[in-house]
């Protein structure tokens, strides 16, 4: 009798465990090969992106962007569709100068999917050469909508933010800025000590 009671507890047990790992998975996440998908979605939005920015080839990012895409870029320039990541990367190719290249670093780091919308956010790592040689390297952080578009995924929503204390742009401002200020003090200076020399002595007293 005990053995018979302890096989149908042990039975009982193994078929909770087993109920309890076919539930133990996120409704908003879905089946393991769901997740997968949305791992690959990600992986294949990135490459896209990466592409277009250090090709400048917009050819295999566009089927991953949705038509009322808008954005904020880490310059704080606001995009709207396609056509104005284009606009964005062409100012940037322009501020880059002859000879000066782009090489960003997605990564993605936290990621939700829900039924037809997703969140991921994560960093890029930036280095920006400039044609002269100078080099840049920053950090930013981003967030990311994407909608489900008839089964596909598609880049929505997207907001970059850069870190203001170690931008290397506020330091080179700041550069100049000291540069500009500390010539302008020599050069008053100089105007001064100048009309010193030139005003008219008082006599001394015989």
């Amino acid at each position: 009798m005990a053995r018979f009671v302890m096989s149908y507890l042990l039975l009982f047990f193994s078929l909770g465990v087993s109920v309890a790992a076919e539930n133990n998975t996120d409704p908003a996440q879905g089946s393991l090969e769901r997740v997968t998908a949305n791992q690959n979605t990600i992986e294949q939005i990135r490459a896209a992106f990466e592409e277009a920015m250090k090709k400048d080839s917009f050819a295999e990012l566009e089927p991953y962007i949705a038509e009322d895409f808008n954005g904020t870029m880490v310059t704080g320039e606001h995009v709207t569709g396609l056509e104005g990541l284009r606009s964005f990367h062409a100012k940037l190719r322009r501020f880059l100068g002859n000879g000066g290249s782009y090489q960003p670093k997605l990564r993605p780091s936290w990621a939700k999917f829900y039924d037809e919308v997703a969140i991921v956010s994560g960093s890029t790592d930036e280095q920006l050469v400039l044609g002269t040689g100078t080099k840049f390297e920053l950090v930013s952080n981003w967030l990311a909508v994407l909608m489900d578009h008839n089964g596909s995924w598609k880049l929505a929503r997207f907001q970059a933010t850069l870190e203001p204390f170690n931008n290397p742009f506020v330091g080179k401002r700041i550069e100049k800025t000291r540069f500009y200020f500390g010539g302008a003090g020599l050069a008053i200076g100089l105007v001064v000590g100048y009309l010193l020399t030139m005003l008219p002595r008082g006599r001394k007293s015989p």
